[in-house]
């Protein structure tokens, strides 16, 4: 009875006084992890950013993230205003960036740079519907459920050679919280089985609820979710299978033609959804578009450092993801943009790194080098498509190399 007596004064210690003390300390330096909130249980998609969210990511690179009353990182949207040109951009971690500030982020560049050139003659708007870890799958939901009370006029799809393929396959994923699109004999089917795993059901369970409303925005909290996430991590790679993966998250076998069923099916999947979000982007009145951008393999300024995965891989080179999907294109009527040859010829000529944040050269997500390269070349594509021909310079905004078909 005493040493239960005395159990509870410890804890009645620690709720009181200890707890508190450490919420006003962790408060008064201005800590927060965005991690904890990147990932609040949604019906169609898994899951989500937290509404609202204002946080730090400090893991690799240093941004503070500020989620809209929508769910993404991005101002907060009005209705469509009168003489507006909106673009809607589908995507992942390579574009929801949430390495670097917003105003460095490639679609926030390209959008300053677009108002200039006059593209569309109307003012312009890029609204950002990415969320770091989304597949396409995901992507097509967000498409249909998010959407239309935006009244887009473009839609465009970032697409990342180095997980999108195989986030649309649960085998090479392995993350369970996330739909995937299934063929059912000569049909496709959107799989939600994710709403029944313990996991999710604990989410949008009352307790869990609980947690994301109330607890999560205590600093101390996201102070224990912080070490358990880098912990979570270390372990994660000293479990990793590194026969084919020598990039954090990129599976080295999407540089090169499927030799296995499972990336046959996975690079299948990926077209079927994309035709799928061509369809209902024309549902919406809004035209299609595809950005291919790079991993920081295809653009490693040394040839040297990547050879030995090419001559493993027994390809010329790592753009076979990119130039496989320009092939969809052209097959499957919707506009594609490549940005990882041009990236790749650039950072081949100037020795630039446009992957890579806190030491970690040419690995991980785009830099702000990146970032900056990347609206840099849209932009010239795009403005010279307003000046009547998609491969000048006309409007004086890029100093790189135009893009090309």
């Amino acid at each position: 009875m005493h040493s239960f007596t005395s159990g509870i004064k410890l804890l009645l210690i620690w709720l009181l006084i200890i707890l508190p003390g450490l919420e006003l300390g962790l408060r008064a330096l201005d800590f927060s992890f965005y991690w904890a909130f990147s990932r609040y249980p949604d019906h169609y998609r898994g899951y989500a950013p937290v509404p609202g969210a204002d946080a730090r990511q400090d893991i690799e690179g240093h941004a503070r993230i500020r989620i809209n009353r929508y769910g993404y990182r991005d101002r907060d949207w009005t209705d469509k205003p009168a003489g507006v040109h909106r673009i809607a951009v589908l995507g992942d971690s390579i574009t929801a960036a949430v390495q670097v500030p917003i105003g460095d982020t490639w679609w926030r560049q390209l959008e300053a740079r677009l108002q200039a050139c006059g593209y569309r003659d109307k003012a312009v708007e890029i609204m950002n519907f990415s969320v770091s870890g989304y597949g396409t799958a995901q992507q097509l939901e967000t498409l249909r459920h998010h959407l239309a009370p935006h009244r887009p006029d473009e839609v465009w799809v970032a697409f990342f050679p180095g997980n999108d393929v195989t986030d649309n396959h649960p085998v090479l994923s392995e993350d369970p919280l996330r739909p995937y699109l299934q063929r059912v004999e000569d049909d496709w089917q959107m799989d939600y089985a994710f709403r029944d795993l313990p996991e999710y059901r604990r989410k949008i369970s009352r307790t869990g609820q609980l947690y994301y409303s109330f607890l999560l925005h205590m600093r101390s909290v996201q102070a224990i979710a912080m070490v358990h996430s880098v912990f979570s991590k270390q372990l994660d790679l000293k479990r990793l299978d590194r026969t084919w993966i020598w990039e954090p998250g990129v599976d080295a076998r999407v540089y090169a033609p499927p030799q296995q069923v499972v990336w046959e099916e996975a690079w299948e999947t990926t077209r079927t959804l994309v035709r799928m979000i061509r369809d209902e982007t024309r549902a919406l009145g809004a035209a299609l578009r595809v950005l291919g951008f790079s991993t920081g393999a295809q653009v490693y300024p040394e040839d040297e450092r990547v050879a030995p995965m090419m001559e493993r891989l027994d390809v010329p080179d790592l753009l076979y993801p990119n130039w496989l999907m320009g092939r969809f294109a052209d097959k499957d009527d919707y506009d594609y943009i490549d940005l990882a040859g041009p990236l790749a010829v650039q950072a081949r000529a100037t020795g630039a790194f446009f992957h890579g944040l806190n030491g970690q050269h040419g690995q991980g997500h785009l830099n702000h080098t990146g970032h900056a390269a990347a609206a840099e070349l849209l932009a010239g594509r795009l403005c010279g498509e307003q000046a009547g021909n998609s491969r000048s310079c006309a409007s004086g905004l890029s100093t790189g190399p135009c893009l090309t078909d």
